[in-house]
């Protein structure tokens, strides 16, 4: 190949940059076929076209699966590399978002990954893909120090800092404290047309872009994904042919394209000039972070700057900022402060950033688990089960021989709320208690089998919830409609969807108290309407005693019938055998008034094994066996379980003499890339009481939960 600069100038230099990527915790047949689909297809297809050049990324996760299922991919990867057709490049290896880790985690991941290509490959990274495109000005300096000499953001980064569209034809230079870094941006414009636009269209744009900005550079970065696993695009890259004609075209640009590898364009041009970008994403991931009504407000600016041609307003019209989805969403806070938790215990115990524990909580860094939009898995309970699952792991390696079974309470604002809460922690579980809502458990870790219990998530009102209403309302898409973007699509897996739009007014933990009218039944437990008191549901608890293996909490709350009832809730918690966890939690009600009142009160316990239709893992009670999507009313029954016989735990639940037991699914209505769906986030189990308390009359109640690993192995997704 000829080094650039040597020869004649061409007009346009243009580099195409393709990132794969798929989640830790992904499903292998789900990885298959996106490797069918896209992975394979687009590198052969690559390959019979050698003068066009590109960079190419792929995570490290990715990379991993492949290795093992199909290592002849690697052959015809390094082939391409070899012959200089191909540049690859290096980030973090199980795709983090760089800026939300501690640095020392930062390098581990950047140098892992460029470790693997040097090995695999023989080629030195110089370049890296910046997960989900999320910049922040100070991380020039964690790159520097990686020897990173570059990587591609937005050119909506760089309109963002003042910059015209005119001059984004090249690239800049940027620094934090010295450290420099060269910026490149990629086309937005480009990014919606390939592979959507007829081929002739978007050779049309290049050859504009040529006449305007002579010996110019254009870049276009984004998802592999797109030429194949996005609804339809398998179809119309390769069955119709469109990324062929891509690329023939693509080689015939003559005297006026030039494809180029990132890395050679960068050597033979200087930059245009130094620049500072401000905290930003791809634009839909900075709407995706705004909190949902304000989402909707910045929908409706776009819409009207768009229809209006403002490139004014639409320049400098901003969405959030990615971080925000620690607000927007807690189950993401604590999953990322869990995280950190996480890197500072494997750090402190384990041998180093080489061992197999720090390799597992790298794992768990993946960036997906942890925010929410179209492609965002926090929505995924298999995708969080994945990254949690791999904290505990590294946890759980890294005290190996470590074997105290003496519960330690810790006393610490772990979600970072402002208020303080406990982490009590013992060779076999790790709870997370929070007083401050409800006396509830966040979470229960179960460390044999690297598994976090609870694991649910909060049904909450989204911005599309309001498209899928629209979308019901609406008649089907005509038969030949073209392929569409992935952010212009719409389609709903089932019928009659918005229906099941349901919103909790609580985050879904277990021993939740709910006390609440006894008219109430479970059609309005499961649509989450037993108007239940809030103070007690959610309310702040004192905490009275935090003991080796007790904790004891009291709330005095008012009634809406009138009169106080004082509660004190009580938690004992004790290892079971050599790997389960048992936790006592007993609730005692008192009626702090003169007269009588009726009440039905709950002990609210959430448990999220997955797989609600899986023949492997179901609710047990009596004689009767129900998959998790299971609902209904158990009469006078003391105990319960539920199995995961693929996971290998069994939940036990019991209580004493309840009326009856409530069991309902916790489903949330989520947006994917394959449309509208369903998804299930867990099954609430609530034992319930229905009764009258006489004025200064006392109650209470016991409700205990047993977990314990089943001896069977654990098999493969």
């Amino acid at each position: 190949m000829r080094s650039l600069g040597q020869e004649k100038a061409v007009p346009l230099y243009f580099a195409l940059i393709i990132h794969a990527h798929q989640p830790v915790g992904n499903f292998d047949h789900v990885l298959e076929k996106a490797y069918q689909d896209a992975y394979l297809p687009f590198l052969e297809t690559l390959a019979r076209f050698p003068r066009v050049r590109m960079t190419l990324h792929y995570c490290g996760a990715l990379l991993e699966w492949m290795e093992e299922h199909h290592p002849a991919f690697f052959a015809k990867l390094r082939e391409l590399v070899a012959r200089g057709q191909v540049e690859l490049l290096g980030g973090g290896f199980y795709e983090p978002i760089l800026s939300v880790i501690p640095e020392e985690d930062r390098q581990a991941q950047l140098r892992l990954l460029g470790d693997f290509i040097r090995q695999h490959f023989g080629q030195e990274p110089r370049g890296i893909w910046l997960a989900e495109r999320v910049w922040e000005p100070t991380l020039p300096k964690t790159l520097a120090a990686a020897g990173v000499e570059f990587t591609l953001t937005d050119d909506q980064h760089f309109l963002a800092a003042g910059l015209t569209p005119e001059e984004l034809y090249g690239y800049y230079l940027t620094e934090h404290l010295g450290a420099c870094l060269k910026v490149i941006p990629g086309n937005k414009r480009l990014r919606y047309m390939i592979p959507f636009y007829p081929v002739p269209e978007t050779l049309t744009f290049l050859r504009q872009v040529a006449q305007s900005s002579p010996e110019g550079f254009i870049a276009m970065g984004d998802d592999c994904e797109k030429f194949g696993v996005w609804p339809g695009t398998h179809e119309l890259c390769y069955v119709k042919g469109w990324l062929e004609e891509f690329f023939r075209a693509l080689e015939a640009g003559g005297d006026w394209l030039e494809t180029v590898t990132a890395s050679d364009y960068l050597d033979a041009h200087p930059p245009r000039g130094r620049v500072y970008l401000p905290t930003a994403a791809y634009t839909e991931m900075t709407e995706w972070a705004l909190p949902t009504g304000a989402q909707q407000r910045f929908e409706k600016l776009r819409q009207a700057a768009e229809r209006h041609q403002d490139e004014d307003q639409l320049q400098f019209l901003r969405g959030g900022f990615w971080q925000n989805f620690f607000a927007k969403y807690s189950e993401a806070n604590f999953l990322h402060k869990r995280m950190l938790y996480a890197s500072r215990y494997v750090r402190r115990a384990s041998r180093g950033g080489r061992s197999p524990a720090y390799r597992q909580l790298l794992r768990g860094q993946c960036n997906d688990a942890y925010w929410h939009g179209i492609f965002g898995g926090l929505y995924a309970p298999h995708l969080r089960t994945a990254v949690y699952g791999s904290l505990l792991a590294a946890e759980r390696s890294a005290t190996r021989g470590g074997r105290s079974r003496e519960l330690r309470w810790e006393k610490w604002d772990y979600d970072l709320d402002g208020r303080e809460e406990l982490v009590g922690r013992q060779c076999t579980f790790v709870v997370w208690f929070d007083g401050n809502d409800g006396a509830t458990l966040k979470e229960i870790d179960l460390l044999a089998c690297s598994l976090p219990l609870v694991n649910s998530l909060r049904r909450r009102r989204e911005a599309y919830h309001e498209t899928l209403r629209a979308a019901e309302r609406a008649p089907e898409s005509p038969p030949g409609e073209a392929v569409r973007t992935i952010h212009e699509l719409v389609a709903v897996k089932e019928a009659g969807l918005a229906e099941a739009l349901t919103y909790d007014h609580y985050d879904r933990h277990a021993f939740r108290l709910l006390v609440f009218s006894p008219e109430k039944g479970l059609e309005d437990f499961r649509r989450s309407a037993l108007a239940e008191n809030a103070e007690l549901a959610t309310g702040e608890y004192r905490l009275i005693r935090a003991a080796r293996r007790a904790l004891r909490t009291e709330k005095m709350a008012s009634l809406s019938a009138g009169g106080r009832v004082a509660v004190q809730k009580d938690f004992s918690l004790r290892a079971v055998g050599a790997t389960g966890v048992e936790v006592d939690c007993a609730v005692q009600l008192k009626n702090a008034s003169s007269t009588a009142v009726q009440l039905a009160v709950g002990v609210e316990l959430v448990i999220n094994l997955l797989a609600p239709d899986a023949p492997d893992r179901y609710l047990t009670f009596g004689s009767e066996r129900h998959h998790l999507r299971w609902q209904g009313e158990i009469p006078q029954l003391e105990a319960l379980a539920l199995v995961d016989e693929y996971q290998g735990v069994r939940v036990e639940l019991r209580a004493s003499r309840p009326d009856c037991w409530w069991c309902v699914p916790i489903e949330s209505v989520s947006q994917s890339e394959a449309g509208f769906e369903r998804v299930y986030q867990g099954s609430a189990l609530l034992p319930l009481w229905r009764l009258t308390l006489l004025a200064g009359g006392r109650w209470q109640a016991r409700v205990v939960l047993r977990a314990l690993p089943l001896p069977t192995r654990r098999r493969r997704r």
